[in-house]
């Protein structure tokens, strides 16, 4: 019983750090709080063995729910650190047509007139 019951209570815990906004400079932070209950976590899955009560098959039930949850809002969190990662990529990429705005252009291209 203990197992489970700790197992939902840092499911909800977990649930209660993923849900808040996260900003981009505090993301490291955030993950690495992620990142210790998901050990904690997982940690605890070897100690939970049958048979269960209704208590701790509702408790199970609940926690299965919250994982549901948690994973929706760690893949939001997958989605904004690509789009962070797409912006850096497209800024390095147009940084230099700043720099250097007729760099791009082509020269040399002589057009002739038919016409005498």
């Amino acid at each position: 019983m203990a197992a489970i019951k700790e197992f939902y209570q840092i499911s909800k815990e977990l649930y209660a750090e993923i849900d808040k906004p996260v900003e981009s400079k505090d993301r490291d932070q955030v993950i690495a709080k992620i990142q210790s209950f998901l050990s904690r976590r997982e940690a605890l899955l070897s100690d939970i063995k049958g048979p269960f009560t209704s208590e701790e098959k509702q408790m199970g039930q609940e926690a299965l729910e919250l994982n549901k949850r948690i994973q929706d809002k760690m893949q939001a969190i997958k989605l904004d650190i690509q789009k962070d990662i797409l912006t850096v990529k497209n800024q390095k990429k147009n940084a230099p047509k700043y720099i250097n705005p007729y760099q791009s252009l082509q020269r040399g291209g002589i057009l002739y007139d038919k016409r005498k």
